[in-house]
């Protein structure tokens, strides 16, 4: 059975399916990693299973997608399977020292977090945390949210502060893909 859900391997998503399979499944799962739920949407016929937070979402979409407009939108295509909760990875707010950009870039969902830790600052948004973290280390942004096991893994000799941490709990969706999807 073929699984879809937000990748890289360093995302939470990915950690949360990893999760599910070993728990509740015990079945032998083909994970199918996409670079943003939009893309995962648009195969639907090929995956029997979709995972995905209920905190999703994508302010940089032209039509600002978020989890229940997904929810709704495949309503007829799509059949919750099973809810469960499991906490994000620790997550960082980190700031460069020496930025080249005077910019935040996050992943849309953790724009709360940003606006509670930090001045206003202008935003670019990445689809996920550890494409982020690759665009702040490579830009050298001002600011980013990632998950700390990635960012202890990149850091190297950069100059830079964490600021925050948070551990949320989140709630997953799994939803099964009905049959005969077009």
């Amino acid at each position: 059975m073929k699984i879809g859900t937000l990748g890289p391997k360093e995302t939470d998503s990915y950690r949360a399916t990893i999760y599910w399979i070993n728990k509740y499944m015990n079945n032998d799962f083909e994970i199918i990693l996409f670079d943003a739920y939009e893309a995962l949407f648009c195969k639907l016929k090929n995956l029997d299973y979709i995972l995905m937070p209920v905190g999703y979402i994508n302010r940089q979409s032209k039509n600002y997608m978020a989890w229940v407009d997904f929810h709704f939108k495949y309503l007829k295509k799509l059949t919750i399977y099973t809810l469960f909760h499991l906490p994000t990875k620790e997550m960082l707010l980190v700031e460069n020292s020496n930025p080249q950009i005077d910019k935040a870039v996050i992943q849309a969902a953790t724009f709360e977090l940003l606006k509670a830790n930090t001045e206003n600052c202008d935003i670019v948004y990445a689809s996920s945390k550890p494409r982020a973290l690759t665009l702040f280390l490579k830009e050298k942004y001002r600011y980013t949210i990632c998950s700390s096991d990635d960012y202890y893994l990149r850091k190297k000799d950069f100059d830079l502060i964490i600021r925050e941490s948070f551990r949320p709990e989140m709630i997953w969706v799994v939803y099964k893909v009905n049959v005969g999807v077009e």
